[in-house]
């Protein structure tokens, strides 16, 4: 288990007339190496969550505990749980801020206490992993293009190590090109290390292309928690918190209540490729 989070729970402007809940005991826990999604509407308290798992806000009551540690038993376990947890915000090419792209990668890892020589290996394996080009290296950060700096700044947060990576909408604002590009390297990162990946995303195909397991909020609370099929055949369900499945099990639906023999686990392009190749004696292709 490398992730357990126990009845979590936290409030803003506690104590006084604007007081909200925005996580109420949650509770779930995540093994190595599984890619979960977590989604729910704008307010569900999404965010608020995994700033608790690396210890950037602190709960009013509840624990996070990671590969066996409760993260807020003392500073150094804080300090810790920092590295293992890395966090990439969403538009996070917003908070680069060094000279050089190189600068803005290596500064993880030169906080960390890591020697020269560690850090440009570091920073080398970041890059290749995340999609940066060595010859953007020597280039400010602000002369990339908005999917290069996405990729950047996930390189920055990918060069720590970190056990769980942790990605609040890292596709947002992007063109459809872009978007498939940075969500690609987050699926070649995670392939390459196996590297326990947590995405926050509203888009449902986002969601589907890339999450093992699904776990949906609303209201500041757990209300689904399982694999993509469970999750999404819950259609109704997911509506009630003004939430969805992908449009092409939208369009799949509409085939199924029209005659056609489809199954209801259909939830990417990829997928609904073979089943109508299959469905016209074509599934050889």
């Amino acid at each position: 288990m490398i992730l357990e989070v126990k009845n979590l729970s936290h409030t803003y402007m506690a104590k006084t007339a604007f007081a909200n809940k925005a996580v109420s005991e949650v509770s779930f826990s995540v093994e190595k190496g599984e890619f979960i999604g977590l989604i729910g509407h704008s307010g569900c308290g999404k965010s608020t969550l995994i700033q608790h798992i690396n210890g950037l806000l602190t709960p009013d009551s509840g624990e996070v505990i990671i590969d066996g540690v409760n993260i807020f038993s003392d500073k150094k376990a804080l300090r810790e749980a920092r590295f293992k947890a890395g966090l990439v915000f969403q538009y996070p090419e917003q908070q680069l801020f060094e000279e050089t792209v190189y600068k803005d990668i290596a500064f993880g890892p030169e906080n960390m206490g890591l020697d020269e020589a560690e850090v440009k290996k570091r920073v080398l394996w970041a890059c290749e992993l995340a999609g940066v080009k060595e010859k953007h290296l020597s280039k400010s950060p602000f002369d990339l293009s908005g999917g290069q700096k996405r990729r950047v700044a996930i390189a920055g947060v990918v060069a720590m190590h970190p056990k769980i990576l942790i990605l609040d909408e890292p596709a947002a604002g992007l063109d459809p090109k872009t978007r498939s590009k940075v969500l690609k390297s987050i699926r070649s990162l995670k392939n390459e290390t196996d590297m326990t990946v947590i995405l926050v995303s509203h888009s449902m195909e986002d969601i589907a292309n890339n999450a093992d397991r699904i776990i949906a909020m609303s209201k500041g609370r757990i209300v689904m928690d399982g694999s993509k099929s469970e999750v999404f055949s819950k259609m109704e369900e997911l509506k009630k918190i003004n939430l969805g499945v992908p449009q092409i099990s939208e369009v799949f639906l509409k085939l199924r209540k029209e005659g056609y023999d489809f199954k209801e686990d259909i939830y990417t392009v990829e997928q609904a490729k073979r089943a109508v190749l299959k469905y016209i004696g074509r599934g050889d292709e």
